[in-house]
């Protein structure tokens, strides 16, 4: 709902002195209300559980999001790995092919938190190359090929997954190289049915 008015403008239509800030990752949001330059703030339950230990001062008074399809971690697949400039390094089909590759997430996030999950699960913990990347850094790692795997949301997502407007396109007028279109892998909504859900 906060996001819905901030984007709408309903703060100044109904002229309530409202400041909506854009926001990169709910690691930054937590430590702007720590200083005390933010009074309300749309977190990830895992910033917002790092945020309390830390002592912040906080509380929740809304759950807005269950954390579904609208994050993940995505992959190269098979037919786009040829057409990086390693030539060597296989697209990713499961979980086990993650193995010896690198995965670009920002540390603190939901995501990060289910990354970790998943690489438990499936006995990998230290067999993936981890790096702390902000959204915009994915964006950037992805089209420059240094990365196999992006664990993200937002336009982050949208932008390795090919969409426009929420759909695939393979137009060319579009805008999105879909050479380089990411598979999901596995979905948010997945790693909670097997054991660790994420909220907002």
């Amino acid at each position: 709902p906060i996001r819905v008015a901030c984007a709408r403008g309903w703060f100044t239509w109904y002229q309530y002195q409202v400041t909506c800030y854009p926001q990169t990752s709910g690691v930054f949001a937590a430590s702007r209300l720590d200083s005390g330059s933010l009074h309300l703030a749309d977190l990830g339950s895992t910033p917002l559980a790092q945020a309390l230990a830390r002592g912040v001062d906080i509380r929740v008074v809304f759950i807005d999001q269950y954390k579904g399809d609208s994050q993940g971690i995505y992959v190269r697949p098979p037919a786009t790995a040829a057409t990086r400039m390693d030539d060597s390094r296989e697209g990713i089909e499961n979980p086990f092919d993650l193995i010896g590759k690198k995965l670009g997430v920002p540390f603190g996030s939901t995501m990060h938190y289910q990354v970790l999950f998943l690489l438990d699960i499936f006995d990998m913990t230290g067999q993936v190359e981890l790096l702390n990347l902000s959204p915009a850094e994915i964006i950037q790692a992805w089209d420059d090929g240094s990365i196999d795997a992006v664990a993200c949301w937002g336009s982050a997502r949208e932008h390795v997954l090919g969409l426009v407007g929420g759909e695939t396109t393979n137009n060319d007028n579009s805008g999105v190289n879909n050479d380089k279109a990411a598979n999901v892998l596995v979905s948010a909504g997945v790693l909670a049915d097997w054991g660790r859900p994420t909220f907002n």
